[in-house]
């Protein structure tokens, strides 16, 4: 648990007019390509961080944005931050600048007033995954603070993430409190939890699991490594996709948390992956899926199970899909589950990427509690770890 004894920009008011600003905030946002043109998909991301952007506008700051999009490898420019200084612009109504060259910083910051300035994708240098101080020092060198509001990557150790706000003093974004705030709940509650967690990887959430498994109520596994439990288990899982070295986690788990612990009683399954109709698709239990079946989602028999253990509990943190979203067809388990929750009176938290974009889909997102912007940082988070830029936030 944080405790919110951190500077945030509310204390930047009526103190920053013209002052030179960083801006860290996280526009990893998914993208689409149309031929040559390249679109953002989810602009989730970068709507959250206005709210800290117009703050610093009203207070007359000059503002530098910073911010990595994907995993390049060199200048990618499909991964080239052009579509988000186009999708920020119009939403913030104002010119925003690109800059390629960060050896034009000095000189752009020279004639700035109105305008924001966005540097270019982060990850083009290499310093920036590796923590390079040198890298960090050749941005902040131009400002007079930092304001940190990329929650999804508080987890990180990486140039932007902790050696820039070393050298530079450091507030919290309105959108980082947020996030600090919902999950806190979480971590400070007495009643009972309830955890649904999804996707592939187990070895990402066993933190998650472990910090919380006392407090909670039940824990409901669904997603791809349900497989990698019921593999653990001895059963027949067909062609499922399972992770071979996280099945000693998995015995783990069910050792430890066996009476809380609730697996997926069916699943949808079909012959490939990538089926379009529903004529092609078969729900089996669990129990044996045929050796040339792919299960692909949990199956009717397991989301009414799945209510039922839910509603026992008066705190529900969900981590991950239940099923392989991508496809539609696989989407209905996820689904049902969401716009029943939807309706619940429980204290409701999304976390994680690929959830948040299934809600958002949904049109669900204003239906539940808090929907955090960070998948890796949540989980970071709710595993009672402290983020490495706390380090610089923190009031003494």
């Amino acid at each position: 648990m944080i405790k919110m004894k951190i500077r945030t920009i509310k204390e930047l008011k009526g103190k920053i007019k013209d002052k030179k600003v960083l801006v860290r905030t996280d526009y990893n946002v998914p993208l689409k390509y149309k031929g040559k043109r390249i679109e953002i998909d989810d602009d989730f991301r970068i709507r959250i961080s206005l709210e800290t952007l117009k703050f610093l506008r009203r207070e007359g700051a000059r503002i530098t944005i910073i911010t990595h999009l994907g995993r390049p490898k060199g200048k990618d420019a499909k991964l080239s931050l052009e579509p988000i200084a186009k999708k920020l612009s119009k939403l913030l109504r104002t010119r925003v600048i690109l800059i390629k060259d960060y050896s034009c910083i000095e000189e752009v910051l020279k004639w700035q007033t109105d305008e924001i300035i966005l540097l270019e994708n982060l990850r083009y240098n290499e310093g920036e995954e590796k923590n390079s101080k040198r890298f960090a020092r050749k941005i902040a060198k131009h400002f007079d603070l930092f304001v940190f509001d990329a929650f999804s990557t508080a987890h990180r150790k990486h140039a932007s993430t902790y050696q820039i706000p070393s050298m530079l003093k450091t507030y919290a974004g309105f959108r980082f409190v947020k996030e600090v705030q919902n999950l806190n709940k979480v971590l400070k509650t007495k009643k009972k939890i309830g955890l649904i967690i999804g996707g592939l990887k187990i070895n990402t959430k066993i933190g998650l699991i472990n910090n919380l498994a006392d407090r909670s109520k039940s824990i409901l596994i669904g997603g791809a490594m349900m497989f990698t439990f019921l593999k653990a288990q001895g059963k027949e899982i067909g062609k499922s996709i399972f992770k071979e070295d996280e099945i000693k986690t998995a015995n783990k788990i069910i050792k430890n948390h066996e009476k809380k612990l609730v697996l997926p009683k069916d699943a949808v399954c079909a012959l490939k992956r990538e089926v379009k109709t529903k004529k092609q698709t078969r729900v089996f239990s669990t129990e044996e899926i045929p050796k040339n079946y792919i299960g692909l989602d949990i199956g009717p028999k397991t989301v009414k199970l799945f209510k039922e253990e839910i509603a026992k509990s008066k705190v529900i943190v969900w981590n991950g899909p239940l099923g392989y979203y991508e496809n539609k067809l696989f989407v209905e388990g996820t689904a049902k589950i969401m716009r029943w929750l939807s309706k619940q009176k429980s204290y409701r938290l999304i976390c994680g990427g690929d959830t948040a974009t299934v809600v958002r889909k949904l049109k669900l997102d204003k239906k539940f509690d808090f929907v955090s912007s960070g998948g890796g940082a949540s989980l970071f988070f709710l595993s009672g770890k402290k983020f490495p830029i706390m380090k610089f936030i923190e009031k003494q």
